[in-house]
């Protein structure tokens, strides 16, 4: 028993102390999907949908408010664009709320709403036309870091606990 309650102790301690440190080193990190849905020109009544990632942690959620991406993927007409495609590409917020995604390419441009996201807007320049839409943002839950170091510490106790022989829990009982 006093093997079997230590190693639980142990495996306890380390699956805290992972967890903490999973917690202080987590970043505010923001997960949207989007979609874009042209109204008008060529390509009227097609999708095309995307993610967006920035670090949120330093807004003081006070007027208006950029972060840089720290990524950013958009499948358009079979081309996938990425951060590196916009260096410059930015979320803007106002009084910390997230409006959309300035981000602009030979091909489109994504602008963020004036208010809120519901007037985000898409537009396009093809060599067969050119048209504009909307963006629908929707935000991704990203399971918080320390959650997830938590459950696989637990995870691995519990197969640790499983492996031991019948014989050698009863006899540490």
């Amino acid at each position: 028993m006093k093997l079997n309650l230590k190693s639980s102790l142990i495996a306890t301690g380390l699956a805290l102390g992972t967890t903490l440190v999973m917690a202080a080193s987590a970043s505010a990190a923001s997960l949207f999907s989007f979609e874009v849905t042209p109204d008008f020109g060529l390509l009227s009544g097609q999708s095309f949908f995307g993610t967006v990632e920035f670090d949120d942690s330093g807004l003081t959620g006070t007027g208006d408010e950029t972060v840089g991406l720290s990524s950013f993927n958009f499948d358009f007409l079979g081309t996938v664009f990425t951060e590196a495609d916009d260096t410059l590409a930015f979320a803007q917020f106002l009084d910390g709320a997230f409006l959309g995604v300035d981000y602009v390419t030979d091909t489109f441009q994504l602008s963020p709403g004036f208010f809120s996201t519901d007037d985000a807007s898409f537009a396009y320049d093809l060599p067969a036309g050119s048209g504009l839409g909307g963006v629908t943002y929707t935000a991704v839950s990203v399971p918080d870091p320390s959650v997830l170091g938590g459950l696989v510490a637990v995870g691995l106790v519990g197969l640790k606990l499983k492996r031991q022989p019948q014989a050698a829990i009863d006899a540490n009982a």
